[in-house]
């Protein structure tokens, strides 16, 4: 949740946005998953808004703003939302079955 919290301040910074979302998802594939957005209201949490085919450039400087807010707000790990906190114990879930 650390590496979520740290994402959604990015991302009202970058996109000035009034609040970050936050869905756990896994129906859409066989895994689960967090998105993290910029959300204006409630309609910001309806997926079948999202553009299914965005601009690369689009997303380039979309991935740059969200950068350059990390870097304000102190993320100097450089390797982006995986390089965030690691699990203190417990398995690796890479090394288990998947389900």
């Amino acid at each position: 949740m650390l590496v979520a919290q740290r994402i959604g301040r990015a991302l009202e910074r970058a996109f000035d946005a009034p609040r970050a979302g936050l869905v756990i998802a896994g129906f859409e594939v066989p895994h689960l998953h967090v998105h993290v957005f910029p959300a204006w209201d409630l309609t910001d949490f309806e997926f079948g808004r999202v553009d299914q085919h965005p601009d690369p450039a689009a997303m380039d400087d979309a991935a740059e703003r969200i950068r350059a807010a990390l870097a304000e707000l102190g993320d100097d790990s450089g390797g982006g939302p995986a390089a965030g906190p690691r699990r203190a114990h417990g398995p690796d879930p890479a090394s288990g079955p998947h389900r």
